[in-house]
């Protein structure tokens, strides 16, 4: 298998010992939150899919089932007083509220556990909250002039990209990333569906279709109007805020692990792909889902605004190490040829 700049970056971060928190990192308050303080494409795709209006989106994926996480917790991991973090600077960026960056942890401090710690306590914002009270939580990170906005998680039952997100900023933030983007991740939009495992929102709104795009259909599914519920309402002022060059949504299917996308993002998909095929090789790209997606995000962001934007399908119940493996690659891969396109 070849290792590229990326997938390099990630097996030092795991000899490091940073693995075992993905996967206990996809985690969600079972309570109301409180504020804190603090390339080409591969030559292969997917078929197409079959599935009527008024399913899902992967309505005819859902087959596989969820993965099921040992705990869905907050890692509180153990930090000796010699492998505590640097303490983290904070800073605004585009007008939108801050996540904080813990300082790169001393090289020669690495093997002791310092970046553990560091990835670990990396901070987050609250922004928003559900339904039922729970946190949606932000964080900023980079000072390149792309910006780039990424979702971790926005439908309940598809959680392996949420799985990255205590380690993923800091990965990403001492890469290629940190110098050329501007980054903009929300964690979870979807915290209560998380913790049921159901695809749509406390209410069984699926939060994928309640945008406000030409194309948004009023459903019991989707909503009476587009942004009806706290959750799309919250990012859509965080979104509109940020104003991305590129947004990339954390997805997984059984059929998995691909890439679709909208608007003028097709190099910019075929990148991530081509990174991404470096940590498995079943990556594909898929221009069409093969049904329609009315109100979806890719549907408001991409083709009504003509913003780039990649729906990254992993494949439902891929491994963390793989499933941080291909993040981290096919971003910085993304990142690299959104700022050439630019």
């Amino acid at each position: 298998m070849p290792q590229t700049p990326a997938l390099l970056r990630v097996l030092t971060v795991v000899s490091a010992g940073i693995l075992p928190l993905v996967g206990a990192g996809c985690r969600t308050s079972d309570t109301a939150a409180e504020p804190s303080a603090a390339g080409s494409p591969a030559s292969s795709t997917v078929p197409a899919l079959d599935a009527p209006v008024d399913a899902p989106a992967d309505a005819s994926l859902d087959a596989g089932g969820p993965v099921e996480p040992a705990e869905v917790a907050r890692v509180e991991p153990q930090v000796t007083p010699d492998q505590a973090p640097v303490a983290a600077t904070s800073g605004p960026a585009h007008g939108t509220h801050a996540g904080s960056e813990p300082a790169p942890a001393p090289a020669s401090s690495q093997a002791s556990g310092t970046s553990i710690a560091a990835a670990a306590a990396w901070e987050w914002s609250v922004i928003g909250s559900s339904r039922e009270g729970r946190a949606i939580e932000a964080t900023t990170f980079g000072s390149g002039p792309l910006r780039v906005y990424i979702v971790g998680n926005i439908h309940g039952d598809e959680i392996e990209g949420l799985g990255t997100m205590d380690v993923l900023p800091w990965i990403l933030g001492h890469g290629p990333v940190g110098a050329l983007a501007t980054t903009r991740i929300v964690r979870d939009v979807n915290p209560d569906g998380t913790a049921a495992r159901t695809r749509g929102n406390a209410a069984g709104r699926d939060l994928n279709r309640n945008w406000p795009a030409t194309n948004f259909m009023p459903r019991a599914s989707t909503g009476p109007a587009p942004l009806s519920e706290p959750e799309t309402e919250t990012l859509h002022e965080d979104l509109v805020a940020v104003d991305p060059h590129l947004v990339i949504v954390f997805h997984s299917s059984p059929r998995g692990p691909f890439v679709n996308y909208d608007g003028p993002a097709v190099g910019i998909a075929a990148a991530f792909v081509d990174a991404a095929i470096a940590s498995e090789s079943r990556w594909t790209l898929v221009p069409d889902m093969g049904y329609p997606t009315p109100g979806s995000l890719g549907s408001y962001v991409g083709v009504d605004r003509q913003v780039p934007i990649l729906t990254i399908e992993f494949r439902r119940g891929q491994s963390p190490e793989l499933v941080l493996a291909a993040a981290v690659e096919g971003v910085t891969a993304a990142v690299e040829r959104a700022t050439l396109a630019k």
